[in-house]
């Protein structure tokens, strides 16, 4: 965050909860407070001085920031767009799919017959009902 930002919230934590601040501790809160973002910091000061009856201590106010975060991605996730759903898998017409085990099957003639009398029941039903037979 900028030095502007920072003196700000602290200023308004100063003025809120009262009490001094050296420079040194001043400088402790900006070396552990320092790398959040203009607007985390400003969530985190306000949240502060909503819910703390007592000056924040920096360990505070990286839990205010712990807590934006989660508070953020929960909101990033519910406003992702859903992926649609993958279309359902072509249907193969009936006719193609005797075709293709009959070929599968007199590539191995130990269960060719067995097959060949299957395939002639499900080319019956196919002659029957066309390609509306699952």
């Amino acid at each position: 965050m900028d030095d502007k930002n920072f003196t700000e919230g602290m200023a308004a934590l100063i003025e809120i909860f009262g009490g001094e601040m050296s420079e040194l501790k001043f400088a402790i809160y900006r070396e552990i407070c320092g790398e959040m973002s203009n607007g985390s910091w400003q969530h985190v000061i306000k949240t502060a001085i909503s819910e703390c009856q007592f000056f924040p201590r920096p360990a505070g106010l990286k839990k205010f920031e712990s807590e934006y975060f989660q508070q953020e991605r929960y909101c990033r996730i519910l406003e992702t767009p859903q992926l649609p759903a993958p279309p359902p898998p072509p249907i193969i017409p009936l006719s193609v799919r005797i075709k293709t085990v009959r070929e599968q099957i007199q590539a191995n003639p130990n269960i060719a017959e067995i097959f060949n009398t299957i395939l002639a029941d499900m080319e019956k039903r196919y002659e029957q009902h066309g390609d509306n037979v699952q």
